[in-house]
């Protein structure tokens, strides 16, 4: 299933004030790239709510605009409240009353991005990778939803973790060699050291994925 159908989980801890047009910009062209990369399908199966509301909020302003109250259109979350109200609340959107002299403001809210190819752990690291450098570059203090978060961190870690272990290893068995073993005796444990870690190398990918 997750080869057609993966959901990323973004959590936007500092939403933006969308009746600036900078931040709303800003937010735009985070999840533009996060839609760009090659595991997503892109925007047209991107769960954002703020963009229908956004439509929505137009048409209100145009509505009023018939009435003879033309103006210029503004994104503002004036419309938030009823909009919410049709579609049932959804707990990924914290709108609530502690904004300044007691209005509601919008403090947080969860969007998802449609992923494919992700059976592999390998890919849903890498994708989970990307995600995390695209959000630190915007102050939004977004951040990933998952519930295999740990198991992925320590996927994306293992590559480091195990050049780190090999390269201390060699090191002592140099070291070792070098000054209690003979010189024939240490030839043919330096030609065993490279056969066993010149296998290793290579196939570290393979092992680390097949031991899950």
């Amino acid at each position: 299933m997750f080869n057609e159908f993966f959901p990323v989980s973004v959590l936007v801890n500092t939403p933006p004030n969308i009746a600036n047009s900078t931040e709303l910009n800003l937010f735009n062209s985070m999840v533009g790239e996060l839609e760009e990369l090659p595991e997503s399908y892109g925007p047209n199966r991107t769960l954002l709510w703020l963009r229908p509301y956004l439509d929505f909020d137009r048409e209100i302003s145009k509505l009023w605009g018939l009435v003879g109250f033309e103006q210029a259109y503004s994104p503002s979350l004036d419309n938030l409240e009823f909009f919410l109200d049709q579609i049932g609340h959804p707990p990924t959107i914290k709108f609530g009353g502690d904004g300044a002299n007691g209005t509601k403001r919008l403090r947080g809210f969860t969007f998802t991005i449609i992923a494919r190819n992700m059976a592999e752990w390998s890919n849903r690291a890498s994708l989970e990778e990307k995600c995390r450098e695209i959000l630190v570059k915007y102050n939004f203090n977004a951040t990933i939803h998952d519930g295999d978060s740990a198991v992925l961190n320590m996927l994306l870690t293992v590559k480091i973790d195990l050049i780190g272990s090999i390269t201390a290893t060699i090191v002592c068995m140099v070291v070792i060699c070098s000054f209690f073993i003979p010189s024939q005796v240490r030839f043919s444990s330096t030609q065993r050291i490279y056969t066993l870690y010149g296998y290793i190398i290579p196939s570290h990918e393979h092992l680390r994925w097949a031991s899950l």
